[in-house]
C-alpha cells in the first residue's frame, strides 16, 4: 500500500525535475496565457475569480471542522465521520506543516522569486529567475511556491486516511488542484514550477506524516 501511495507523487516530481533543467518552459507556459496588449487576459473571468476565492472560503471552514472533530474524537474516544482522532490529527498537521509552514511561511516570504506579472517579459521590471534560484526581486508573498495551489492540492490528503475511497479522493483533489493552478497561472500570479512544487510539498508532507502516525498499522 505504501508503494501505491508513492506512485501518485512520481509524475509531479519528474515534471519539477524537467522544469529545473529547462526553466524556459516556465516562460513558455506563462506566455501562452499572456497577451502583450491586455496582459493576462484570463485574470478577470468569473470562473477564475470563483476558483481563486473558493480556496479562501475552504481554509477557515476546513480548519474549524478538523479542530472540532479532533476534540470530539479525542475526548469521547470515538470516530467522527468514520475517522478516529489520529486521522484528524494527521489532517491538521499536514495542513499546518505543508501549505501553512513550508509553502506560505518559509518559502513564499523568503525565497524572493518574482511573479510572472512582475518580470520584464510580461510588462514588469524584474528579471526572470528559475524556481531553484533564491532572489531578492520580491520582498514578501512571492511566487514560489503557490499558496492557493498548495491548499487546493491538500484536498487530496483525506485520501490517505480513507483507503476505501482513496482513488476517488486523490483524483478529485488533483482535479481541484489543477484547476486552481491553471487559474493562478492565468492570472499571472504563478509559474508552472510554482504550482508543481506546491503539489510536491503537500504530497511529501502528507506521505511522511501518514507513515509516521500510522506506521504500526498493517498496509
Amino acid at each position: 500500500m505504501q508503494s501505491s501511495l508513492f506512485i501518485w507523487g512520481v509524475p509531479p516530481f519528474l515534471l519539477l525535475l524537467v522544469l529545473a533543467v529547462f526553466p524556459e518552459l516556465d516562460l513558455w507556459v506563462s506566455a501562452s496565457l499572456h497577451d502583450p496588449t491586455v496582459g493576462f487576459f484570463w485574470a478577470t473571468m468569473p470562473i477564475c475569480r470563483v476558483l481563486y476565492a473558493s480556496v479562501e472560503w475552504l481554509v477557515p471552514i476546513w480548519i474549524g471542522l478538523c479542530v472540532f472533530a479532533l476534540g470530539v474524537a479525542a475526548a469521547r474516544k470515538r470516530s467522527v465521520f468514520t475517522l478516529k482522532w489520529r486521522a484528524w490529527l494527521f489532517l491538521i498537521l499536514s495542513l499546518a506543516i505543508g501549505p501553512g509552514l513550508i509553502v506560505n511561511t518559509i518559502f513564499k516570504d523568503h525565497w524572493g522569486r518574482p511573479r510572472p506579472d512582475m518580470i520584464r517579459e510580461f510588462g514588469g521590471e524584474a528579471s526572470f529567475d528559475p524556481f531553484w534560484k533564491p532572489s531578492s526581486a520580491c520582498d514578501q508573498n512571492c511566487s514560489f511556491p503557490s499558496g492557493h495551489a498548495s491548499m487546493a492540492f491538500y484536498t487530496m490528503s483525506p485520501g490517505f486516511v480513507l483507503p476505501r475511497h482513496r482513488r476517488r479522493i486523490f483524483l478529485a483533489g488533483c482535479g481541484y488542484g489543477l484547476s486552481v493552478s491553471v487559474v493562478r497561472m492565468a492570472q499571472g500570479g504563478h509559474f508552472l514550477s510554482d504550482v508543481v512544487a506546491s503539489f510536491c510539498v503537500v504530497f511529501t508532507v502528507s506521505y511522511l506524516l501518514y507513515r509516521l502516525l500510522f506506521r504500526t498499522e498493517a498496509p
